[in-house]
C-alpha cells in the first residue's frame, strides 16, 4: 500500500493538543475524515520504536476494527477539522480519469488532535513531517476506559493450542507441552512481567513457563508468543498463533524474556479458539504391526474430522507420509520409496515429483485391502462460548479416535512404519486426485478476449529496495492500474471503464504521461522483456494472476543452488527475485527484465518458484548472462 498523505506538524498548542497540516499525495480518491482512529493512526505512523504510543499502539491494533472502536477513545479525546481546500467533485470520486486527478493539487486540511495524555504526542515537535497510510478504522467509538476487571480480560486474552496443532514445526513438536496457552490479541494489549535476561535465560528457569504465553527480545526485535521449548544451547522453540494455522521457529542470541499479562480494559478482535482447532489434524496415537498388517488407532481433532479415508490411494498416501522430506521432493531411503521411484523412471517421470498423480494407479498394486472404523457421531463444543478453563479441561480430556487396519501385497513396504515415524505426520484427510490434462488451446477468434496491452513504468529510489512500480493493462475498453513498492508483493488496484477502445488508450497516455512528471522512467515493454529473460535466464516467461508463469525453457543459465526442483519445468510460476542489490515482487515479464537491468552479468539471482503440480516451492539461485 503507498502513502495516502503528508503530515506536518503546525504548532503545539498545549501539552496535549496539536495541530497538523494534513496534504492529500495519492492521485485517487482518499478524504482526511474527521475521526478519532483517523487521528490515531497519523500519530501513530510518526513513531519510532521507542514512542511511548508505539509501545501502547500496534499496527495490528489500527487495522483492527473491534480493537479501534472499543480502545481509540483511550488515547484519542478529540478531533476537529478547518481549513479544507481542493476537496475533490462529486463527480471525480468514480472516476480516475477525471480532470481533478490530473491536476497534482489534492484535498488538503488541518486537524487539531487532542489526545488523553501528553505522551502520545512527545514524539512530536513543531515542523515534524511524515508521510502517512492512515484511514478510518472505526465507524464509531466507545467512550472511556471499558470497565472490565482483570480476570474478565483474561478470559479472552489467550487461547489454547494443542501439540498436534504444531507438527508443521518439525522434530521439536515432540518436545512442547500437550496444551499451549498463546495471546489471542495484538501484542499491545498486554504487558510484560517477571522479566529474565542474560544469564537467567535458560533451559531451568524456564521450565515453568513452557506452554505460557512470552514475549522475546533477541537482535532488533520482539517476537510475541507462547513458550515450546528450550535447547541445550539456549534457544527458544516459540510457537505463534494465527487464524490460518500455527506457525513458529527457534529463536536465538535472546537477550530477554518475560511473561505475557493482559492490561485491564484492553479489548479488540481476538484470535478465536474454533480458528486454532480446525488447524488440528489427524495424527496416530497407536500403532501395531505385523507381517503384512498394520493396525493404527488415529486420535481425532476435537471439532471433528471428515478423516477421508474411502480408497486403496488413500491408505498409500497414509503409507508414504512419514517418507516425505518436508516440501522436498524426494523421499527418505526405504524399500518403498525404491520401489515408488522405480515406478516413476518407468512412465518416464522425473524422481518423485510426480507421485501424488500417480499414487491412485499403483495403489492397489501395493495395498490388498483396508478397513476402517469410526467413532460415534458427537456434536462437538462450541469451543467459543465457553470459558478458558473449561476449554482447557476439554482439550486435557480423551479425544475421540478410529481404528484403521490394512493388509500390504509386501511386508517390506511397512517396513518404515512405527509410532516414532508418525511422531511429527499429519495424517491426511484424503490423496490428490489425478490433476486433469490440459486440453490444447483452441485457436483464437475475433470474440475471444484481446491480448493485453502492458506498460511498466519504473520510480527508482536511491535505495533500490524503496523503488516503485507502476503498471498499467489495457484489455480492449477496460484499465487496470496496479502500483506499489517494487519490494512488496501488495500493489494498489485500480480500474476504470471506458465507452471504446479509443477513449481506453487515450485515457493510458495521459496516466503514463502523469507517471512520467513524476519521475518515473518505461520499462522494458514484452517483446524486448522477452528476449532479456531468453537470453539472461534460458527462460519464456508469461504474466498469470499476480505472478509469472513459465510457458518454455531454454539452455539453463549456470545454476549455484536448487532447493527442491532439478530446473523450471512449463507452468512452474514466479513470485520474486533478490539479488545484492534489490528484491522484487514480479508480475510480468516487463517487471522482471526492468528489475534484471540493476544486476550486471556475472552475478547471481535467486528466483522464488512454485510447480503447481507437485504443490513445492522452492529457491533457484543461478548466475545471469
Amino acid at each position: 500500500m503507498s502513502d495516502l498523505y503528508e503530515v506536518r506538524v503546525i504548532r503545539m498548542e498545549a501539552p496535549s493538543t496539536v495541530v497538523l497540516a494534513v496534504q492529500v499525495v495519492a492521485s485517487e480518491p482518499v478524504p482526511i475524515p474527521n475521526d478519532l482512529s483517523f487521528a490515531l493512526g497519523l500519530l501513530r505512523d510518526a513513531c519510532n520504536a521507542k514512542a511511548p504510543l508505539a509501545r501502547e499502539v500496534s499496527g495490528d491494533d489500527l487495522r483492527d476494527e473491534g480493537w479501534a472502536s472499543a480502545n481509540t477513545s483511550r488515547f484519542v479525546r478529540a478531533v476537529r477539522r478547518s481549513k479544507v481546500a481542493n476537496a475533490p467533485p462529486k463527480a471525480a470520486v468514480p472516476s480516475p480519469t477525471h480532470p481533478y486527478w490530473r491536476r497534482g493539487k489534492f484535498m488538503r486540511a488541518e486537524l487539531r488532535i487532542q489526545v488523553t495524555d501528553p505522551r502520545w504526542l512527545a514524539h512530536l515537535d513543531r515542523g515534524t513531517v511524515w508521510r502517512s497510510r492512515a484511514y478510518q478504522v472505526a465507524q464509531s467509538h466507545e467512550r472511556g476506559p471499558s470497565a472490565r476487571s482483570a480476570g474478565a480480560a483474561r478470559a479472552g486474552a489467550f487461547v489454547w493450542i494443542p501439540r498436534e496443532a504444531c507438527l508443521a514445526l518439525g522434530d521439536w513438536t515432540a518436545k512442547l507441552p500437550p496444551l499451549i496457552e498463546a495471546p489471542a490479541l495484538s501484542p499491545s494489549s498486554y504487558e510484560v512481567v517477571a522479566r529474565l535476561r542474560g544469564s537467567a535465560v535458560n533451559a531451568l528457569e524456564l521450565q515453568a513457563w513452557k506452554g505460557r504465553a512470552v514475549a522475546v527480545e533477541a537482535g532488533s526485535r520482539t517476537q510475541y508468543g507462547a513458550l515450546g521449548c528450550v535447547d541445550s544451547r539456549g534457544a527458544i522453540g516459540l510457537v505463534l498463533p494465527g487464524a490460518a494455522g500455527v506457525g513458529g521457529g527457534l529463536v536465538s542470541g535472546v537477550k530477554s524474556i518475560g511473561l505475557m499479562e493482559p492490561k485491564p480494559g484492553r479489548s479488540g478482535t481476538a484470535l478465536r479458539q474454533s480458528d486454532v482447532l480446525r488447524s488440528v489434524p489427524v495424527t496416530v496415537a497407536k500403532l501395531q504391526r505385523s507381517g503384512t498388517e498394520v493396525a493404527l488407532e488415529l486420535r481425532l481433532p476435537p471439532l471433528g474430522s471428515s478423516l477421508g479415508i474411502k480408497s486403496e490411494t488413500d491408505i498409500l498416501n497414509l503409507m508414504v507420509a512419514p517418507l516425505r522430506k518436508g516440501t522436498a521432493l524426494d523421499l527418505e531411503p526405504a524399500p518403498l520409496s525404491k520401489a515408488l521411484e522405480l515406478e516413476l523412471e518407468a512412465c518416464g517421470l522425473e524422481g518423485a515429483e510426480a507421485l501424488n498423480e500417480l499414487l491412485p494407479e499403483l495403489a492397489r498394486k501395493y495395498v490388498a485391502s483396508f478397513a476402517l472404523s469410526r467413532p460415534p457421531k458427537q456434536r462437538p463444543a462450541r469451543f467459543d462460548a465457553l470459558s478458558h478453563e473449561r476449554v482447557r479441561e476439554l482439550l486435557a480430556a480423551p479425544w475421540p479416535t478410529a481404528k484403521l487396519s490394512f493388509r500390504v501385497t509386501d511386508p517390506k513396504w511397512i517396513a518404515h512404519l512405527s509410532l516414532e515415524a508418525f511422531r511429527s505426520v499429519a495424517v491426511a484427510a484424503a490423496a490428490p486426485a489425478p490433476r486433469p490434462r490440459r486440453p490444447a488451446p483452441r485457436p483464437k477468434t475475433a470474440s475471444q478476449t484481446p491480448t493485453p496491452e502492458r506498460l511498466v513504468l519504473v520510480q527508482t529510489a536511491k535505495r533500490l529496495r524503496d523503488s516503485r512500480v507502476w503498471s498499467a493493462e489495457c484489455v480492449g475498453t477496460t484499465l487496470r492500474f496496479r502500483s506499489g513498492l517494487w519490494s512488496q508483493s501488495v500493489r494498489n488496484e485500480r480500474r476504470a471503464a471506458f465507452p471504446s477502445e479509443e477513449k481506453a488508450k487515450v485515457a493510458l497516455d495521459r496516466a503514463v504521461a502523469a507517471r512520467r512528471r513524476e519521475g518515473y522512467r518505461p520499462g522494458q515493454r514484452l517483446e524486448q522483456a522477452q528476449a532479456t529473460l531468453a537470453a539472461r535466464l534460458g527462460l519464456v516467461l508469461e504474466a498469470g494472476e499476480g505472478t509469472l508463469v513459465v510457458r518454455g525453457v531454454g539452455p539453463p543459465a549456470e545454476k549455484i543452488r536448487v532447493e527442491g526442483l532439478t530446473w523450471f519445468k512449463p507452468g512452474d510460476e514466479i513470485s520474486a527475485f533478490s539479488a545484492r542489490a534489490l528484491s522484487a515482487h514480479v508480475e510480468s515479464p516487463e517487471e522482471l527484465a526492468t528489475a534484471l537491468e540493476h544486476v550486471p552479468p556475472g552475478e547471481s539471482v535467486v528466483l522464488d518458484a512454485r510447480r503447481v503440480a507437485a504443490r513445492v516451492g522452492a529457491g533457484i539461485e543461478v548466475v545471469l548472462r
